[in-house]
């Protein structure tokens, strides 16, 4: 069976895997009753939510406050901001230390 859109190759460059992947044009043509394949979309590997993390990353701390990763960067080189350096450039925020701190810090 021809394909009605008139592609002029019937199957593009080889795929992933190796197979001849049918041309895209395929489920739109309407050859057959049923699409040949469907349109995979990367999805980007996701960590489980992890809700009741203890310690905070800088990268997680910035959106949680919404503040810029150089503002945080700055505190902790002043020394402003409670934190734990578990390496040379590692740096993690405890939240119940951050939750005392910020109460400590709130103006009546």
């Amino acid at each position: 069976m021809t394909c009605s859109c008139k592609a002029r190759k019937p199957t593009t460059p080889i795929g992933r895997r190796g197979a001849a992947l049918p041309h895209r044009d395929t489920i739109l043509c309407g050859i057959g009753t049923e699409p040949i394949f469907a349109k995979v979309t990367k999805r980007k590997a996701t960590k489980p939510a992890q809700e009741d993390k203890s310690m905070l990353t800088y990268k997680e701390l910035a959106t949680w406050w919404n503040v810029p990763l150089g503002t945080l960067y700055a505190w902790v080189a002043r020394g402003a901001i409670p934190h734990v350096r578990l390496a040379d450039r590692s740096v993690r925020f405890e939240r119940t230390t951050l939750d005392a701190w910020l109460s400590g810090r709130r103006s009546a």
